[in-house]
């Protein structure tokens, strides 16, 4: 018996050896898995970069065209002096900086002279090549008498206060830009620019965004994408053109265009125009008084002319406010009630009902104190008052009178009281815990099994061991 016993309990022994070390086993798997998906953070070791970027300083037009015919991408072109460039630059497949560091270079070209409608300064080319300039300063970059052109989404940013202004401007191929001023026109087919002063010529865009927070002094043709203006538009000719023209595959914004003027519009020829095609028949002329609604955006009041091919808010004065509701006294309140009248109290005279002078006192119809006028009308007077809107009448010194306007309402009936005993107790309903809101307790389905399996083989051992010591002891006994 006692044979069998040890053999029973070393078999027990060894199975709960087993199932422990099957725990442990399946609980250091869960920790790898969980540290190889991402629950541990993982230290990474860091790579330092190397840069081969090369800094120009540059004094003069001679070094400057130095500079450009070696620039590989990511260099700086360190303007030391200000100088004026007479020749065009392009940049092409290069990221380039430009430190203005308080100077001002100027680019113009094709020079004194030259011919008209060339570029001065060409970033990227077209389809084929694109290319980044950051104008950094303080100082100030001058684009002269060429166009500045950012083609094939290239970029062209100001940062530090640098001050980047620019004669004609085109904007292709979903580029950014963003300038100071522009004196002559700017045209854009796709992309983005920002122009923080004033353009002194018409602002075309087929698709874009364009944003200029000053003035624009040649009118806006918008073709789709979204023209916004800070302050005011002027034209010689038509005020806003606004389009639609299908089948433009470089338009990615497949929505009517809208215009924001902020300021005001002034047109010699057309104030507003609708058509189908740029430049097109226009199928709908508007006059400023000819706008479809008023709206409010942010605080502003705009009016709203609008079609099927895109819509122009123009900010104007807010609509006068509707005058506040008179005041009101409801019978057998006993509160007095008080109007404020827009009349100097030094003008004022006495009050009247139906061409009767009411008396004036604390003990009496009314009083009167300073700031403008304060009138007071007591409940002893408001309670021979019928229901409904009232008329007293201010006799001022000069003669002159001003309507003095309340309503008296009748008292509401009160509700009976409610029987406290009538329906159960509100007891608030304790929402349920969202899931993701449900605290971790680190306890998840895979890690069920291993314990499961640790508890049977801990409860086995224990359970070996207290039949022994009950053998034991009965023996003994």
């Amino acid at each position: 018996m006692k044979k069998s016993i040890k053999k029973a309990l070393a078999f027990s022994l060894v199975l709960a050896l087993m199932l422990g070390l099957g725990a442990v086993s399946a609980l250091a798997e869960y920790g790898a898995s969980e540290t190889a998906s991402g629950v541990e953070p993982t230290e990474l070791s860091g790579v330092t970069a190397t840069s081969s970027a090369t800094t120009h300083d540059v004094s003069d037009s001679g070094e400057l065209t130095a500079a450009l015919s070696g620039l590989t991408d990511g260099d700086v072109i360190n303007i030391t002096e200000t100088f004026t460039h007479y020749a065009f630059i392009e940049l092409r497949d290069v990221s380039v900086e430009l430190r203005l560091n308080g100077n001002t270079l100027t680019i113009d070209s094709p020079g004194p002279g030259g011919p008209p409608g060339v570029f001065a300064l060409r970033l990227g080319h077209e389809w084929l090549a694109r290319a980044s300039l950051d104008v950094q300063g303080p100082g100030t970059l001058n684009v002269m008498r060429g166009r500045l052109e950012v083609y094939n989404q290239s970029s062209l940013s100001k940062n530090g206060g640098a001050v980047v202004n620019a004669s004609n401007v085109e904007l292709l191929g979903n580029s950014t830009a963003a300038i100071s001023s522009a004196t002559g026109n700017i045209l854009t087919w796709g992309g983005e620019l920002t122009v923080t002063g004033n353009v002194g010529g018409r602002v075309t865009g087929f698709g874009s965004t364009i944003v200029v927070n000053g003035n624009i002094g040649g009118g806006i043709t918008a073709v789709r994408g979204r023209v916004t203006v800070g302050g005011d538009v002027t034209s010689t000719g038509t005020g806003v053109s606004m389009a639609w023209e299908l089948g433009m595959g470089y338009i990615a914004d497949p929505n009517p265009g809208v215009v924001v003027i902020r300021g005001t519009l002034t047109a010699t020829e057309t104030f507003i125009s609708f058509s189908r095609e740029a430049g097109g028949t226009v199928f709908d002329e508007r006059t400023p008084e000819q706008y479809d609604s008023l709206v409010t955006r942010n605080g502003n009041t705009y009016r709203l002319y609008t079609s099927d091919v895109g819509s122009v808010y123009i900010r104007t004065e807010a609509p006068p406010s509707p005058a506040p509701a008179p005041p009101t006294f409801t019978q057998g309140s006993g509160a007095p009630l008080v109007i404020t009248l827009d009349i100097d109290y030094a003008d004022f005279y006495r009050l009247s009902r139906d061409g009767v002078y009411l008396e004036r006192g604390e003990n009496a119809d009314y009083t009167a104190r300073p700031g403008s006028t304060i009138i007071t009308l007591f409940p002893r007077f408001l309670n021979t008052l019928p229901t409904g809107a009232q008329n007293l009448t201010a006799h001022l010194a000069d003669g002159t009178t001003e309507p003095v306007n309340f309503t008296i309402t009748a008292p509401t009936a009160e509700a009976p009281p409610s029987d406290p005993y009538a329906t159960a107790p509100y007891v608030a309903a304790v929402p349920a815990p969202a899931a993701h809101n449900v605290p971790q307790t680190g306890i998840t389905g895979r890690m069920i099994l291993p314990l499961v399996l640790g508890l049977l083989g801990f409860a086995l051992i224990a359970g070996t061991i207290g039949h022994r010591l009950y053998m034991k002891k009965k023996d003994q006994s």
